[in-house]
Order: structure tokens, then C-alpha cells, then sequence
């Protein structure tokens, strides 16, 4: 029998969360591993999140129930994570254009897929896991440009390749084809 990406696509619910981490239980050996993953991830995200995904923060505990999501008047950085009263937490600022809101949901839901991988000795250092955040969101916000959804995001190209000062070395595979660099 065939596995194929569609297989791959838990349905929303309590599940989805231990579906995306799972997607990299093995990755985190190497960055390049990692940044595959994370494309993975994102597939497998956008194809769980019919909408619009400028609309994602509104939505995300609709999809992920052990996420909650908040607007915060005057909260100094764009977004933050955190676990507490038995839930995760995302608050955005309040005041960030729905863009940005929707980069930064993107981007904290990347921290906590990957926080048990965060308290495993790993090759990742913190500007290493903040790039891997930023890449997930892009490759989500991405991937709707790609399918034709109409996002008001812009994509320039610039995010669609895994950035080549992050590869662990020319011996690592390819993200995108399997092979070597």
C-alpha cells in the first residue's frame, strides 16, 4: 500500500497538534531535517485550514483546541507563546495589521509544535529555532499563494528555499529532493 501526503492529514481536533509534532519527532538531528519538516508541517496545516490563512489567528482554536489565541492592547513585540492553565497561549499585539497577525500566529504555532523537540539536546541554536519559526510561516502563507487561494499576502520567492546559511553542511540532504547539496 502506498502512503501518500493526503494519508498524512489528521482531521481537526485534539489530534492535530501531536500530528504536526510527529512530523519531526526524527528530524532533529540536523537543521536541513528540520527545515524539511517544517515544510511538511505547513503542507499539512494548509491543507486542514480551508480559510483564507490571513484569517488563521481567529481561527487556529477552531483547529487546535489546546491553542488559544488573544489580542493584546500595547504588548511590546508582535507575539508570544506560552503554556498556562492547562493550554497553550499565543498573544498577538492588538494593533499589528492582520498580516502580521497572521505571520506571527504562524510563527509562535512553530515554537510550540517544536517545544519537546526544544527540551531534547539537538543541533539547533535560538537564532536557528527563530529562523525555523519564521520558514513555517512563510511556507504556509506560501503555499496558499501557490494553490491560487487569493491570500493578500504577498510571496516575493525570497522564503521559499531553505536558507542556505542554515544547511549543516554540503553532505546534508536536500529538503527538497532528497539528494545532497
Amino acid at each position: 500500500m502506498t502512503t501518500t501526503m493526503n494519508d498524512a492529514i489528521p482531521t481537526p481536533g485534539l489530534r492535530v497538534l501531536a500530528a504536526l509534532r510527529a512530523l519531526a519527532v526524527d528530524s532533529s538531528r540536523s537543521t536541513t531535517n528540520m527545515f524539511y519538516a517544517a515544510d511538511r508541517q505547513a503542507w499539512v496545516l494548509r491543507n486542514l485550514f480551508p480559510l483564507q490563512a490571513i484569517r488563521i489567528a481567529a481561527h487556529l482554536s477552531n483547529l487546535i483546541p489546546s491553542v488559544r489565541v488573544d489580542y493584546i492592547d500595547n504588548l511590546p513585540v508582535p507575539g508570544t507563546a506560552f503554556w498556562g492553565n492547562n493550554r497553550w497561549h499565543i498573544h498577538l499585539r492588538a494593533s499589528d495589521p492582520a498580516d502580521t497577525q497572521a505571520f506571527t500566529v504562524l510563527h509562535e504555532l512553530k515554537h510550540i509544535i517544536d517545544h519537546p523537540l526544544r527540551q531534547q539536546p539537538n543541533s539547533l541554536d535560538a537564532a536557528r529555532w527563530e529562523a525555523l519559526a519564521n520558514y513555517f510561516a512563510t511556507q504556509v502563507l506560501a503555499q496558499e499563494t501557490r494553490s491560487g487561494r487569493g491570500s493578500v499576502i504577498k510571496n516575493d520567492g525570497t522564503n521559499n528555499d531553505i536558507p542556505t546559511d542554515l544547511h549543516d553542511s554540503p553532505s546534508q540532504p536536500n529538503a527538497k529532493t532528497g539528494g545532497t547539496r
